[in-house]
């Protein structure tokens, strides 16, 4: 059987998989820690309170990009505004406790300290522009409010997050498989290997144009810490290499394909623009301050 063709397969089975279980799990967990509350009372006290804790509860949290989808639709069927919840989706591919304690161990301090730090700026501050440029509306019908599957009162809570999952999976199973397509012909045909011949060029360049590379990748941040640290001791830029962990494991092709399903025309560009500017500012001042 085609190499490329398995890896689909391979690659719609682990997203499908993984997509199930985050969102049965967090639908569970949410209700029965009363986190969607945490996030309406934060969001209440102060108009921009709920992005700080977005972005924080995302930094701790477990999920690669695909995987936060499910949590972050969850937020919005709460009743969490969108801006608040778009700083959960910025943050929570990029940091959780596993990758930080590797992070630290591989990079040292001062690597460790300015990633977590700028990645949560980015995430407050991407959600707080949403509010700014007026796009809080721009999500679609279909995932402003909670399927009516997934709202009877009368289910126990673990068929109610049986019945929110499977309703979240058939919304998005055609996005699912587009994306895993992409995810498996990328992974044959796209080799991370090539950073490693960037050095002989100025750093404006190379910034920028890893960070148009990373975001055709599906890389979790745990997995991608070690292959980063292998091309540092290569000789690659330490801010290039930063610039690689953000756009691979903060956005991917195969994900933004889920995510245009969700928001509107006008929010998905600024997803994608903010992401990528925000990605190349922070290499940029990185490759200053080192």
């Amino acid at each position: 059987m085609n190499k490329t063709f398995i890896s689909i397969l391979e690659f719609f089975a682990v997203l499908s998989v993984m997509f199930m279980a985050i969102s049965f799990l967090s639908h569970i967990l949410m209700r029965k820690i009363s986190l969607y509350n945490w996030f309406l009372a934060a969001q209440n006290k102060g108009r921009f309170l709920g992005n700080f804790f977005a972005a924080f509860t995302g930094a701790i949290t477990p999920f690669c990009v695909c995987t936060t989808i499910p949590v972050f639709t969850g937020l919005l069927f709460a009743g969490i505004s969108t801006h608040t919840a778009m700083s959960f989706l910025f943050a929570s591919p990029l940091i959780n406790i596993s990758s930080v304690v590797l992070m630290f161990f591989l990079f040292g301090a001062k690597f460790s300290f300015y990633f977590i730090i700028m990645v949560l700026s980015f995430s407050i501050l991407g959600g707080i522009l949403v509010y700014y440029l007026k796009l809080d509306s721009e999500i679609n019908p279909s995932f402003k409010e909670a399927p009516s599957s997934a709202r009877n009162m009368n289910a126990s809570l673990y068929k109610e997050a049986a019945n929110s999952s499977l309703s979240l999976f058939r919304n998005l199973f055609l996005s699912l498989v587009t994306g895993a397509i992409i995810a498996g012909i990328i992974h044959n045909y796209v080799p991370v290997r090539m950073i490693e011949y960037f050095n002989k060029f100025p750093v404006f360049i190379v910034i920028p144009l890893v960070a148009l590379i990373g975001f055709p990748l599906y890389l979790n941040i745990l997995v991608l810490t070690p292959v980063c640290y292998s091309l540092l001791n290569k000789g690659a830029n330490p801010a290039v290499i930063m610039t690689l962990m953000l756009s691979g494991a903060g956005i991917s092709l195969p994900t933004a394909v889920v995510i245009a399903k969700i928001l509107k025309k006008n929010l998905f560009i600024y997803y994608l623009v903010y992401t990528f500017l925000a990605y190349c500012i922070i290499g940029f001042v990185f490759n200053f301050l080192k």
